[in-house]
């Protein structure tokens, strides 16, 4: 099956959650995501 890449997207935005990347936030224990099983991904635009 051949699947457009406007639908991939739209696929991916529908099943992941974006969240800002804040490494400095997170070590301080501040403004920690929510989210469990994170993949990051740093600039990339889904």
């Amino acid at each position: 099956m051949v699947q457009h890449a406007g639908q991939r997207r739209l696929e991916i935005k529908e099943t992941y959650t974006e969240i800002r990347y804040e490494p400095e936030k997170w070590r301080k224990g501040e403004n920690l995501p929510a989210a469990q099983g994170l993949i990051v991904a740093e600039g990339v635009p889904i």
